[in-house]
């Protein structure tokens, strides 16, 4: 049976903000550093016979990630990982393969904070201090922990208390992403820590795809409608049909105004990404644009659906809308961001 008057449930607010400014600045890579759990990374090159191989390694040559199996939670605040790892470098860990909206997730910050979202009932059982989700009607509870706090030691009750309570948590699997202080450490140590620790530890290679479309209408830079601008990007991201065609519902008009080039290149990432990993790519890619003259260049990058935070560390807005990605778009004068973020109303 249907349930009546289901058509007139309004759809969740959404937040699109637009940022324009000098690329001389530099604030479009402040943007980055605001999303720390980063999926997928595309990149589009209008009028392009070649890709300099640097652009392909950006986020393939020293961007392994590692994946650890039935790690339990209270080996996240073990003294010796905080110091070896949470407070030194920058250390990011998501849990994977839970979903946010009905299971307990994890992950651990670049600011050194250990995050739990739970449901009520491991909410009640664990028995730490948190507060009540901002999205659901306590059915679900955040757990903040300061790997790094001064009082966060061996010894304080504090610690020991929290240690022995994640041990009755359950396991997860959780990707890792460290990157050293320095150039003199190897980031395959804290696979090392946590393979003396008997856990399976998997190394993950970012997955890399790239083509060519030839004789494509591309919209210009200074497009009226930014809206019509970031749809292009998406049709053409997933291959759609630009060319338009006699049957209504196949219809699509390139923005005006356009121009027409030969080859248009795209290349993808999938993997884990730090912000870091993502900002180094914007930079190339802004000296890249001026140097070659190119009429502008995009990135898009996205985040984890199911992550425990979004842009600046808040609650993942899951039950009302889970969106957490941007797009950058840059010629040799401007940048353009399109971020489209989570509604922050509370559905009661």
């Amino acid at each position: 049976m249907i349930s009546p008057e289901i058509w007139h449930f309004k759809a969740p607010n959404s937040l699109v903000k637009v940022e324009k400014g000098n690329i001389s600045k530099g604030n479009c890579l402040n943007i980055v550093q605001k999303l720390p759990y980063n999926h997928l990374v595309s990149v589009v090159l209008p009028d392009t016979l070649r890709v300099p191989q640097n652009l392909f390694d950006l986020l393939k040559a020293d961007c392994e990630y590692y994946k650890v199996s039935n790690i339990g939670l209270e080996e996240l605040v073990n003294i010796n990982f905080i110091n070896s790892f949470v407070g030194k470098g920058t250390l990011v860990s998501l849990s994977i393969n839970r979903r946010i909206d009905c299971e307990d997730c994890a992950c651990v910050t670049p600011n050194g904070l250990l995050l739990l979202s739970l449901t009520k009932e491991s909410y009640e059982t664990l028995g730490l201090e948190g507060r009540a989700s901002r999205y659901t009607v306590k059915q679900r509870y955040i757990v903040s922990i300061n790997l790094l706090s001064n009082h966060f030691k061996p010894g304080k009750r504090n610690y020991d208390r929290t240690k022995d309570r994640l041990r009755t948590m359950q396991k997860m699997t959780m990707l890792v992403n460290w990157e050293p202080p320095s150039a003199n450490v190897c980031p395959s140590s804290v696979a090392k820590y946590f393979h003396d620790l008997n856990l399976d530890v998997e190394l993950c290679v970012p997955d890399f795809c790239t083509r060519t479309s030839y004789t494509v209408k591309v919209p210009d830079f200074t497009v009226d409608e930014v809206d019509d601008f970031i749809e292009w990007l998406g049709v053409f991201s997933l291959e759609s049909n630009l060319g338009g065609g006699d049957e209504y519902l196949s219809a699509y008009e390139t923005p005006q105004p356009h121009q027409e080039y030969g080859q248009v290149k795209f290349l993808q990432w999938r993997g884990f990404f730090t912000s870091h990993q993502i900002r180094k790519l914007c930079e190339f890619l802004i000296s890249y644009v001026k140097d070659q003259e190119k009429p502008w260049v995009s990135i898009y990058v996205q985040g984890f659906s199911d992550s425990v935070v979004g842009w600046d560390l808040e609650e993942h807005h899951y039950y009302t809308n889970g969106d957490n990605g941007y797009v950058i778009v840059l010629n040799s004068n401007d940048y353009l961001v399109y971020r489209q973020m989570c509604s922050k109303k509370c559905y009661k």
